[in-house]
């Protein structure tokens, strides 16, 4: 009887504290919330709920621009736009799994890897080094032309370090990016 008694304080304990950390993250935010328990997967683990869950928790329906990137220290160039994250997932890789950096270097991974899916919802970039006309990231026409894979890279290196910034304050370690953008 004792060790039932035991087992149901327990649990009432877990979810007071389960929704006391759920209004923390409504109230104080997710990166506040979770540097008080040493790290998103640690909060992940006491309210047995997936990460990516959590963060697109706090990420989903809002939108980023370039002006907030260069607020967080990102220098954004000739670019202007905003951005919407829609999906974010995470993957464990197995233990002893190695990952190539370069032909000759070979390291083990520790951390996560991610798959991000960005959509640019407006904007411009303005081609500073060559002809310093600005085009229209959305416009279809922009996308066909031959210097578009260049840019479409650089897009995808400023939202890197957005989340590269994010996910440290997260405490959350992601050793290999997969970014996908695609253009309203």
């Amino acid at each position: 009887m004792k060790s039932i008694i035991k087992k149901v304080l327990k649990e009432e304990k877990n979810q007071k504290l389960k929704s006391k950390l759920l209004n923390m993250i409504s109230s104080d935010g997710l990166v506040k919330t979770s540097r008080k328990v040493n790290g998103v997967e640690n909060l992940g683990k006491i309210l047995d709920t997936p990460i990516q869950k959590l963060i697109m928790g706090e990420l989903r329906d809002k939108k980023f621009s370039t002006d907030y990137l260069e607020r967080i220290g990102i220098i954004t160039g000739g670019y202007d736009f905003e951005f919407e994250i829609n999906e974010i997932q995470f993957s464990k890789p197995e233990e002893g799994e190695s990952y190539a950096y370069s032909p000759f270097q070979r390291r083990t991974l520790s951390g996560f890897e991610s798959n991000i899916s960005c959509t640019i919802t407006k904007g411009t970039v303005t081609l500073v080094m060559t002809d310093n006309d600005t085009y229209v990231l959305t416009n279809p026409k922009t996308r066909d032309l031959s210097w578009f894979w260049e840019v479409n890279n650089e897009i995808k290196d400023l939202i890197y370090e957005f989340f590269e910034k994010y996910f440290d304050k997260l405490n959350l370690k992601i050793t290999d990016y997969d970014i996908w953008v695609d253009y309203a």
